[in-house]
């Protein structure tokens, strides 16, 4: 079951169970959504890298 997410839309990290919302204060999330804004850019890339490696031209993209 996801746990959390990253919006690229909204460019911010957001947790998918109360559980895990619950268990780390705002500075947290904070902190997580400013490290995954920095990774954004190579996640791109290599989802764009696989993409053409497997012929996948669309659809939506996790890891």
């Amino acid at each position: 079951q996801q746990f959390v997410q990253y919006d690229s839309d909204r460019k911010e990290m957001i947790p998918r169970q109360r559980w895990v919302k619950e268990s780390e204060g705002p500075e947290y999330w904070e902190r997580e959504t400013q490290t995954l804004r920095g990774w954004e850019p190579w996640g791109k890339a290599n989802i764009d890298i696989l993409s053409k490696r497997t012929n996948q031209t669309g659809g939506i993209h996790t890891y």
